[in-house]
């Protein structure tokens, strides 16, 4: 995963796969272990998720990928919300 500054740059990048009034949709891939607190922070995050598990071991805290997926409508609104404008 692009290390970005807050998660609001994050909703902003995905946010444009769908760009103004149309849906989108974002595939992330990351390691739980190192993006730890992206990952709760996308677990929390109110837009519609999907958290896919790729590989597991025995332990789920050896999960090596998940793929979450988000769809996402774009609107103004988004980009108010993290100062970012069309």
């Amino acid at each position: 995963m692009p290390k970005l500054e807050t998660w609001t740059s994050y909703i902003h990048r995905v946010g444009r796969t769908g760009r103004v009034g149309n849906t989108g949709c974002a595939t992330t891939f990351f390691s739980p272990t190192a993006d730890r607190g992206m990952a709760l922070i996308l677990y929390r995050v109110t837009i519609s998720t999907t958290i896919f598990q790729m590989f597991t071991f025995r332990k789920p805290l050896f999960i090596l990928f998940l793929v979450i997926m988000i769809s996402v409508i774009v609107t103004y609104y988004y980009c108010y919300n993290c100062n970012y404008h069309y």
